[in-house]
């Protein structure tokens, strides 16, 4: 049985090694995404007016467009060098965590290292690792949560509580979908199951808690709206699944009815190209007027300085709501075409997290081109894509099903040996099983239900819990074989 840290050392040389071969490749860190993403500010403003853009922002939550302000004002030269090696430690830093995580559990060492070294060399790895965006973040942050929860539960050290609590502050900064409530409610029950420790829980949780409150109060009182982006991004995503699937001719009838306004002949999404640089120009404006400029950029400037649009201007917003407005007239009216969303999602959740690559409509890229064959190897080995004609991951509606049914045969036990007496309440294994799959089983009906589109990118952002319950099926199926054996 090899040592913990001969295992650690494998997988730093591994991973150390491999990027490396990956670079003289042709992998190359992905920082276009700065210029025209629609979740990050403008760069311009970012750099000459940081914090009241930060303060303005109503679009998204603020964390990743803080990190990418930050780096350009310590870094303006180097960027591109300076978010790679940022990267670079994440990467690092979840594979880590994530055998940590496995050693907690007590799985074989030499079933962890194997599942870490496919994981981080997945070409799956290599390309979230090297794009400028907030899901590698959430990845690697939801694993070290989980780590240093079960690090908690079992010790007790407040130090440990605050950076668990610090890393769910942090996710709920990076992405909208897991807001206060979420929050709350893991503190609330992280607080119930180990309520010993109850007065050291509420003060690591006190400065996040805080911070977030004081964020939804101000998103409250300068928009009106609770949560970052719920007039906004929340409001394009119905668009989409309530009137996408409805026949034009429909939507026309609508229209000429006087049920909805004109909007609809027009595509939201588009709607940033049919303007150069002053919204007045565009037919959307004819039927929802640009308002009185406010005096602050990122409100005013519905064109960044890039050339692409500039979704938290108020106009923007205004736009949105009318378009929800009319949408809503058509969900009520053809409520099957937002079931079909929602069937099309199903079906795109269990792709793997690299089928559409990079999700913004970009097309022959660097990364993918040099990944294409391990990219049909990744999608064969991982969904079975490309063993049947119709492209189905039937391999993955197994794999992510039968894991996700284990993490609940698990958390049933535990939760039967509470009532029973026979389990221990702070039990820490239970415990972060249960956070595990209980953010699986959050996220996913959230994005199946809600989003338009990228399922399997947003299944990403808990992908590394899947090898942790791997890693524990197979161990309960080594320790089975090995009784079983009289071993």
């Amino acid at each position: 049985m090899p040592s913990r840290r001969v295992c650690l050392f494998l997988i730093a040389a591994v991973f150390a090694i491999s990027r490396l071969l990956y670079f003289l490749w042709g992998v190359r860190f992905d920082t276009e995404t700065l210029s025209f993403y629609f979740q990050v500010i403008d760069p311009l403003l970012l750099k000459v007016d940081f914090w009241r853009s930060i303060l303005y922002l109503e679009w998204q939550v603020p964390v990743f467009n803080i990190f990418l302000g930050t780096v350009l004002k310590l870094f303006p030269s180097h960027t591109a060098e300076a978010f790679q090696a940022v990267y670079l430690g994440l990467g690092l830093v979840l594979s880590f965590s994530l055998f940590e995580l496995m050693r907690v559990f007590r799985v074989d060492l030499r079933i962890a290292t194997v599942l870490i070294l496919f994981f981080i060399l997945s070409p799956s790895a290599i390309l979230y690792e090297n794009i400028l965006f907030y899901e590698y973040p959430l990845t690697v942050l939801f694993c070290v949560a989980a780590l240093f929860l079960h690090r908690f539960a079992s010790q007790g050290k407040t130090r440990d509580a605050l950076v668990f609590f610090c890393s769910l502050g942090l996710i709920s900064g990076l992405r909208g979908a897991y807001h206060l409530l979420w929050y709350v409610a893991i503190v609330s029950a992280v607080a119930w199951t180990l309520g010993k420790w109850r007065t050291r829980i509420i003060w690591a949780a006190a400065i996040p808690s805080l911070l977030l409150t004081a964020l939804y109060a101000k998103n409250l009182v300068a928009f009106g709206s609770l949560a970052p982006g719920a007039r906004t991004l929340a409001g394009q995503n119905f668009v989409r699944m309530a009137t996408d699937l409805v026949p034009v001719d429909e939507i026309n009838r609508m229209i000429a009815a006087g049920e909805i306004s004109p909007l609809l002949h027009y595509d939201l999404f588009a709607m940033g190209k049919d303007f150069d640089s002053d919204p007045g120009q565009s037919p959307v404006a004819r039927i929802v007027p640009v308002p009185p400029e406010t005096g602050i950029p990122i409100l005013d400037d519905c064109r960044k300085s890039t050339g692409s649009f500039n979704w938290n201007c108020t106009w923007a917003g205004d736009v949105v709501s009318a378009y929800r407005r009319d949408a809503m007239v058509v969900f009520r009216a053809h409520p099957e075409a937002w079931v079909g969303a929602v069937r099309a999602n199903l079906a795109r959740y269990f792709h793997p997290d690299t089928d559409g690559w990079p999700f913004d409509g970009r097309q022959d890229l660097r990364n993918p081109k040099v990944l294409a064959r391990l990219l049909t190897l990744y999608r064969l080995i991982t969904a079975g894509e490309g063993l049947t004609a119709s492209g189905r991951p039937w391999l993955a509606y197994i794999w992510v099903t039968a894991l996700i049914v284990f993490g609940v045969w698990r958390v049933r036990d535990w939760i039967t040996g509470i009532v029973s007496k026979t389990a221990l309440r702070d039990d820490a294994d239970g415990i972060v099983l249960t956070f595990m799959l209980a953010n699986i089983l959050f996220l996913s009906p959230v994005v199946i239900l809600l989003s338009c589109g990228d399922q399997n990118r947003y299944r990403s952002e808990i992908s590394a819990f899947f090898p942790v319950l791997l890693g524990l099926a197979l161990e309960r199926f080594r320790r089975f074989k090995a009784e079983a054996s009289g071993v």
